[in-house]
C-alpha cells in the first residue's frame, strides 16, 4: 500500500511546526510528541496486543484541534484495533492515536507493505524521520520496543545469533547503527526492551537523547505498564521520567507471579566525565582484570559467558586507589538519577544495581573483543587491551 493519506501530505507541505485549528485561527504548538516504535512480527506479537489494548485504555491527549498540543504516535503490525471497514493490511503501519471526548480516535499516517522489516536501520529510520516532520515537538520521547541484548552483534543470519534491538525475520539492529537511524537528539529514549541498560548502549547514544531509561536485565514480557506509562510522559507539561521508573518497578515487585525488575534513569550529560574516571581506573589497574573472581561480581544474565555485570561492582573489584574510586562513584552519582530493582530476576539474586551494566575483558569471551574495541565506550576508556587482541584474536 505505501500510500499517506492526502490530509498528512498537505499538513507535511502547509507546516511540521504547528496545526491551524479549522474552528479557529489560534496556532496549537505541538508540546509533547511520543512515538512507539513496536518491532513486534514475532514471538512477542500477542505481548504487543496487550501493550496496545492498555494504550487504548490509559490517558490520550485530545486531537490537536481541541487546544492539546501532545501527539501519541504508534508504529506497529497490530491491526485488531482498527475499524473493520478500514480495510487495513498485514503489514506495519504509523498512526495517532487520540481522545475526542470519550471516544478513542486513531489517524493512519501511513500503511507499510507486509514484506517491510521492521528490525533495520533502515525502516527505523524512515518511520522516525516520517514521524518528526509531521509531528516535531518541542519535547521529543520515543519508545523502542521489542526485544534486545545489550551491546551484542546484531543479527543478520538464519543462524542462533544475539538480538541487539529488534529481532524480525533474522534481522536485529546492531546498536552500533542506532545513533544513525535516530538522526536528531531526543528528550528521551525508553528501551522496553532486555538488557539496553548497559554503559556501551547508553553512551554510544548520549548524543542521541538527553535521558535514556532502560533495564539492566532482561524485562518479562508484559513490558512497561503502558496504562501508566503514556499518563506519566504526556498528562504533565513535562515527561515525568521518575514516575515511568517508579510504575515500573511497582509494577513487578507487586506482582507475585513475576516479581522480577531492574530499571535506571541516565543523563547522558555526565557520561564524558564518567568514562574519563574509567579511564583512569582502567590505565592504572587493569592488570587485576585476571585477577579477580568473577563470581563475585553482581551479575545480571544467567547465560552461559555472562556478558554483563555491575559496573560500580567490577570498577570496585579492580581498583587500588581510593580517590580514584571515589571520583568515580561522584561521577556515575551524576549520571545515574534513579535506580531501581528487585531483589532477584529470575534465578539471579540482585544485591547491587549501579544503573549501568558493564562487560567485562576475560579471556573466556575474548571472541568479543574486535567487535567491542569498536564502541564509542572502549574507544575513549580502553577496556579491551590492544596487545591482548593482537596475539589472540584471528583478523577477520
Amino acid at each position: 500500500m505505501n500510500n499517506i493519506k492526502k490530509s498528512f501530505i498537505l499538513i507535511l507541505l502547509l507546516s511540521v511546526c504547528f496545526f491551524t485549528s479549522c474552528e479557529s485561527n489560534e496556532q496549537v504548538t505541538i508540546k509533547q510528541s511520543l512515538l512507539i516504535y513496536m518491532v513486534d512480527n514475532n514471538n512477542l506479537l500477542s505481548y504487543a496486543e496487550n501493550n496496545i489494548n492498555d494504550i487504548m485504555s490509559s490517558y490520550l491527549p485530545k486531537d490537536l484541534n481541541d487546544g492539546s498540543g501532545d501527539v501519541l504516535l504508534l508504529y506497529t503490525r497490530v491491526n485488531n484495533f482498527f475499524n473493520s471497514d478500514d480495510n487495513i493490511g498485514d503489514g506495519p503501519h504509523l498512526v495517532r492515536v487520540y481522545k475526542d471526548g470519550d471516544d478513542v480516535k486513531y489517524e493512519i499516517l501511513k500503511e507499510y507493505e507486509k514484506s517491510i522489516n521492521s528490525a533495520t536501520k533502515e525502516q527505523l529510520k524512515s518511520v522516525l524521520d516520517l514521524a518528526y516532520n509531521l509531528y516535531p515537538g518541542e519535547e521529543n520521547g520515543l519508545i523502542l520496543w521489542d526485544h534486545g541484548t545489550g551491546w551484542l552483534p546484531a543479527v543478520n543470519s538464519s543462524k542462533e545469533a544475539p538480538k541487539t534491538y529488534g529481532f524480525e525475520n533474522n534481522k536485529s539492529i546492531d546498536v552500533q547503527d542506532l545513533p544513525e537511524a535516530l538522526g536528531r537528539k531526543y528528550y528521551y529514549i525508553i528501551f522496553d526492551a532486555c538488557l539496553m541498560g548497559g554503559v556501551e548502549v547508553e553512551y554510544e547514544l548520549k548524543d542521541n537523547a538527553d535521558f535514556i531509561i532502560a533495564s539492566q536485565t532482561e524485562i518479562m514480557g508484559s513490558g512497561f505498564p503502558y496504562n501508566l506509562v503514556v499518563k506519566d510522559l504526556l498528562f504533565l507539561n513535562k515527561a515525568n521520567l521518575h514516575q515511568v521508573s517508579e510504575d515500573y518497578y511497582n509494577y513487578y515487585n507487586d506482582n507475585n507471579n513475576q516479581p522480577y525488575a531492574t530499571i535506571s534513569i541516565c543523563k547522558t550529560f555526565g557520561l564524558d566525565h564518567l568514562a574519563i574516571t574509567v579511564a583512569n581506573i582502567l590505565k592504572n589497574d587493569r592488570e587485576n582484570i585476571s585477577k579477580i573472581d568473577i563470581s563475585s561480581i553482581q551479575s545480571f544474565s544467567s547465560s552461559p559467558g555472562n556478558l554483563y555485570y555491575d559496573l560500580y561492582d567490577f570498577m570496585e573489584s579492580i581498583s587500588t586507589n581510593p580517590n580514584e574510586l571515589t571520583t568515580f562513584k561522584k561521577a556515575l552519582d551524576n549520571v545515574i538519577l534513579d535506580v531501581k530493582f528487585t531483589s532477584k530476576f529470575q534465578t539471579i539474586p540482585i544485591n547491587r544495581d549501579c544503573g549501568l551494566s558493564t562487560f567485562i575483558s576475560r579471556g573466556d569471551v575474548s571472541k568479543y573483543f574486535k567487535y567491542y574495541k569498536k564502541f564509542k565506550w572502549d574507544k575513549d576508556v580502553k577496556l579491551i587491551d590492544d596487545t591482548f587482541v593482537m596475539n589472540n584474536i584471528n583478523p577477520k
